[in-house]
C-alpha cells in the first residue's frame, strides 16, 4: 500500500496548484506552473549535476529555485522526475533546515509525499479517477509503472465531495467531455 503521511494535504496542494496556474487540459504544461512559480528547470545534460542514478533535484539559490532532470530518461519519466521536484519545492521540503525526516520502507517520508504530488499535478485523481491506468498514462505523458507504483485508489464514494475538487473539475470540465 501506498503511504504519505498527509495525503490530503499533498494531493490538496498539487490541485490548488492547478487551479491557480489555470490549468485545465493534459497533459499538464509543467512549464505553465514553473514559469508562474518562477522556478527554472534544466536539462543535466547542459550542466552535467545529478549523480549516477538520480533523476532530478531541486535547490534554491537566493530566491530563486531551480529544478535539474535527467533528460536521458524517456519524455513520460523526465515530466515525472520534474514534478517530484516541484513537490519538493511546493510541500516546503526544502525548508527542513537539515533534519533528517522519518523512514518508511528504507525511503524518506518526504519522498512518498513528492511522488504522490508528482501524480496528482499531472494525473489529478479527481479527474482521472474513473480512467484505465493506461488511458492516464497516454493522456497525462506519464509513465505506467508510476502509476502502478503508486497503488492509488481513484474510486472516491465522494466524488466531487470538496469546493477543492469540484473546482479542479470545473476548470477541466471542457477537455474531460472532449
Amino acid at each position: 500500500m501506498f503511504y504519505a503521511p498527509y495525503y490530503n494535504l499533498v494531493r490538496e496542494t498539487a490541485w490548488q496548484l492547478l487551479i491557480d496556474c489555470k490549468i485545465d487540459a493534459f497533459p499538464v504544461s509543467l512549464s505553465r506552473i514553473s514559469g508562474a512559480a518562477r522556478i527554472k528547470i534544466i536539462e543535466n545534460s547542459s550542466i552535467s549535476r545529478l549523480a549516477d542514478g538520480e533523476d532530478g533535484r531541486c535547490f534554491r539559490i537566493d530566491k530563486m529555485w531551480y529544478i535539474i532532470y535527467d533528460d536521458m530518461l524517456g519524455l513520460e519519466y523526465q515530466r515525472f522526475a520534474a514534478a517530484h521536484e516541484l513537490g519538493h519545492i511546493f510541500l516546503g521540503h526544502g525548508q527542513t533546515g537539515g533534519r533528517s525526516p522519518p523512514k518508511a520502507r528504507g525511503r524518506p517520508h518526504r519522498e512518498f509525499d513528492a511522488d504522490l504530488f508528482a501524480l496528482e499535478l499531472l494525473a489529478p485523481s479527481c479527474i482521472v479517477q474513473r480512467w484505465e491506468p493506461e488511458r492516464i498514462a497516454e493522456l497525462c505523458r506519464i509513465p505506467l509503472s508510476c502509476i502502478e507504483k503508486m497503488k492509488i485508489t481513484y474510486i472516491e464514494e465522494n466524488f466531487l465531495g470538496s469546493p477543492l475538487k469540484r473546482a479542479l473539475y470545473n476548470q477541466f470540465k471542457k477537455y474531460v467531455k472532449k
